[in-house]
């Protein structure tokens, strides 16, 4: 057993009251696929998008630039083909710029978030290659236990 500081300890109850307030009426072991479902797809888009910017020799530890670079990238004619390419042989996936975590995380405090919208990203992701075939399949966006509405 590992020792924890009150530090580690206070984060550890903090994050575990947090998930336990989100998940409303589901069952913890079903909102633990959910959670790390979301977590997956957030360290996929950041990776992609770090990726991009590396690849376009402009590198950033900032994950808003690296979507504003994509974006460029990736409506620009002469670069979208190559792009897609260096993405799907170093990584075997590619996200729309506006599906990524960054830009849903932001439709969100926009208010302009559709729920399609990530499930269009882990459509995205899961087609992309036999890898990540059912990769989200236990993640049912539109289950109630969710919340009443697709914004809830």
């Amino acid at each position: 057993m590992t020792e924890t500081t009150p530090t580690s300890q206070a984060l550890y109850q903090a994050l575990w009251n947090s998930a336990d307030i989100l998940r409303s009426k589901m069952d913890a072991n079903e909102y633990k696929s959910y959670l790390l479902g979301l977590v997956f797809y957030k360290y996929l888009s950041d990776k992609m998008l770090f990726e991009v910017a590396k690849t376009m020799q402009e590198p950033t530890d900032d994950l808003e630039q690296a979507l504003e670079l994509y974006r460029k990238y990736y409506a620009d004619e002469e670069t979208h083909e190559d792009l897609i390419d260096v993405l799907m042989d170093q990584q075997s996936y590619v996200i729309e710029p506006d599906l990524t975590f960054t830009a849903l995380i932001t439709a969100i405090n926009d208010g302009t978030f559709q729920l399609e919208f990530l499930a269009q990203g882990f459509r995205n992701i899961e087609r992309s290659d036999d890898l990540f075939e059912n990769l989200f399949e236990d993640i049912d966006l539109y289950s109630k236990k969710l919340g009443a509405t697709p914004q809830k």
